[in-house]
């Protein structure tokens, strides 16, 4: 039998997160900042909601394990303020891996971390703490993904990459092979990364502009052409 799990978090990622959730495990309710609880709710999802302030009042810490819907806000730094709180005060944070990963020889994925449908991970790579991977996502072989990573829908990871903790990167995005990212780089869609980045870096494609030249011309000044 499973374990019962408590969400942390009550828009639109934890909806998201407990409809793959909800396959697997029982759902108890969501608990989320007082300040966010608007006019006396008490309930979101169709379940019970429950204020984080008082969440040991209503839940007690070995009934259940609680599963983290946090966006990158403040580039990740919330979710690890909120893990820390709810470990202090005795409960146990898991994660979730979708049933459809394919997951190659020795990768390593901790206990913790969020991945959804249709992800490949290859062989060596290793998938830290508390790191978040949607849909759609390609990570080569003997990868580093920090603690608290965040990797949206689209994005490939060349082989022997490294993602610094607490790094974003966004829809579409792809780091090249052997890239070096430092901690908490944000990594804007549809960009490619070649060289590597230092903690903190930000990391934007060029605007969606017209080229001056036209696509055929374009394709043969860029090589591009079998």
């Amino acid at each position: 039998m499973t374990t019962p799990i408590l969400i942390y978090g009550i828009g639109a990622m934890a909806r998201v997160i407990a409809s793959y959730v909800r396959r697997t495990h029982n759902i108890i309710g969501y608990t989320v900042d007082d300040v966010v609880i608007q006019n006396g709710q008490t309930q979101f999802n169709n379940l019970p909601l429950y204020p984080f302030s008082q969440i040991r009042d209503f839940v007690a810490p070995n009934a259940c394990k609680v599963i983290m819907t946090v966006g990158y806000r403040n580039m990740n730094d919330l979710k690890l303020e909120r893990i820390k709180q709810l470990q202090d005060q005795g409960f146990e944070i898991t994660g979730y891996c979708d049933p459809n990963l394919v997951r190659h020889d020795d990768v390593s994925i901790d206990e913790t971390a969020i991945i959804l449908d249709h992800v490949s991970i290859h062989s060596g790579s290793q998938i830290g703490p508390h790191a978040f991977i949607t849909s759609q996502v390609n990570i080569g072989h003997d990868c580093q993904i920090g603690e608290a990573v965040w990797i949206n829908g689209g994005v490939s990871i060349g082989g022997g990459a490294s993602i610094g903790r607490l790094s974003v990167l966004s829809m579409n995005s792809c780091i090249a092979h052997g890239v070096e990212m430092g901690e908490r780089v944000f990594v804007g869609a549809n960009t490619l990364v070649q060289r590597s980045i230092a903690d903190d870096g930000v990391v934007l494609s060029a605007s969606g502009e017209l080229h001056r030249l036209k696509s055929r011309s374009f394709l043969k000044f860029a090589k591009l052409e079998e």
